[in-house]
């Protein structure tokens, strides 16, 4: 996989409408290297209720089939990322490991550049297939998923299990790159 850093503007527009005056950072998007996987770890925790070890993350980044893509801003080399993404590659098909985004910088639209940048990478490896499965009750992500031509193909009841004992379904999507 091709390790190239692009760097994404804002346009200055409000993104957020539940406050008008905030705008988008610009970032980076860029591959992750192992040495970041404890700062991954720590932003799925912020994002998730069943927590990805520092190990597992770096288990994971290590290897040639999966891909974590990291959304930092721009002039903070080393601050640690906005977001993530992990997707491994099998085939010509690929899944969505998991994904998050800061809940401070949630609806600045980073989770779009992000699957942008994904879809374009994917697609230089001709991948033809993109799948994830998304927590039914995570209705800004379906959206997101939604908005971005992702297809609902099942539905897995009772599939997420919440720390307040809740259960929820997990909604089965997929990208058809091709």
């Amino acid at each position: 996989m091709q390790n190239r850093k692009i760097t994404l503007r804002s346009n200055g527009l409000p993104t957020d409408m539940r406050n008008p005056f905030r705008r988008s950072k610009d970032i980076s998007l860029e591959l992750a290297p192992p040495q970041q996987a404890r700062e991954i770890s720590n932003l799925h925790t912020k994002c998730f209720d069943r927590e990805w070890g520092t190990a597992e993350i770096a288990n994971l980044i290590e290897q040639d089939n999966v891909l974590c893509i990291i959304a930092k801003e721009v002039g903070k080399p080393k601050a640690a990322p906005l977001a993530f993404a992990m997707v491994r590659i099998a085939a010509d098909e690929a899944e969505i490991l998991s994904i998050g985004v800061d809940p401070s910088e949630r609806r600045t639209g980073i989770a779009t550049k992000i699957l942008e940048e994904i879809t374009r990478r994917l697609h230089a490896e001709r991948t033809k297939k993109l799948f994830l499965e998304v927590d039914l009750a995570n209705q800004p992500a379906v959206n997101l998923y939604k908005q971005l031509r992702f297809k609902s193909i099942a539905e897995r009841p009772s599939y997420y299990q919440h720390d307040n004992g809740e259960k929820s379904a997990a909604l089965v999507m997929r990208l058809d790159l091709v």
